[in-house]
């Protein structure tokens, strides 16, 4: 591995622990339409795109896809979810010692991009990221590459010199479909391979993991 000159965050499973509030959303409005979700669709949530979403929806609510959106809006809107409340461990060290080393700071989420803002808000990093990318902001949304290849080019560093941070398959694959290097952190939603994928437990287990990559001290 080439030295790390920066890193792309994704968002909901690796800087905030949110996953789990996805699914519950779209859990939770299907229940008030009188059906109950399925454990495969529960599982294809995580990291999914917004229009997916939208698709798993129309599964159980006969309604076109406009209005399957504003039922979802309505639903987080009513029930917002507090980011400051499930920061994952670790994050804050991380990201300080990228910035300490001088390693550009991404982020590239399926999220929407206010869900992002809102989160960079109440967390305080603002000062942290040098590109941020939204689902909304590409054609087609992750397992594709198209949002790590335009986070890339942002960036202007050869992929060869970046590290992605993912922790669901959809994010994975899109990283990978890009042609960079993945550490995936590992979350109660997957059962990863540790024969195929670089996982690690914790951000300070990354840490360590760009210290050894960099020989950092």
């Amino acid at each position: 591995m080439n030295k790390i000159e920066a890193v792309i965050f994704d968002m909901d499973g690796v800087i905030v622990d949110s996953s789990w509030y996805w699914i519950e959303v779209l859990s939770n409005i299907i229940k008030d339409h009188g059906d109950t979700i399925t454990d495969q669709d529960k599982n294809n949530i995580t990291g999914c795109s917004d229009d997916y979403e939208l698709e798993i929806l129309s599964h159980y609510i006969k309604k076109n896809k406009e209005e399957l959106r504003q039922i979802r809006t309505d639903y987080i809107n009513d029930h917002p979810i507090q980011y400051d409340h499930h920061i994952k461990p670790g994050i804050y060290e991380l990201l300080n010692y990228l910035k300490e080393k001088g390693i550009l700071i991404s982020l590239a989420s399926s999220s929407p991009l206010k869900d992002i803002h809102r989160m960079i808000k109440e967390l305080h990093l603002e000062e942290y990221f040098k590109v941020i990318m939204s689902g909304e902001l590409v054609k087609k949304a992750k397992p594709d590459s198209q949002i790590y290849l335009d986070t890339v080019r942002l960036l202007n560093i050869p992929k060869e010199n970046i590290l992605v941070v993912e922790d669901s398959i959809y994010g994975i694959q899109s990283a990978m479909n890009a042609g960079l290097e993945v550490l995936v952190l590992k979350t109660p939603e997957y059962d990863f391979d540790n024969q195929i994928y670089h996982i690690f437990d914790t951000h300070f287990d990354i840490i360590k993991e760009i210290a050894k990559i960099n020989k950092y001290r």
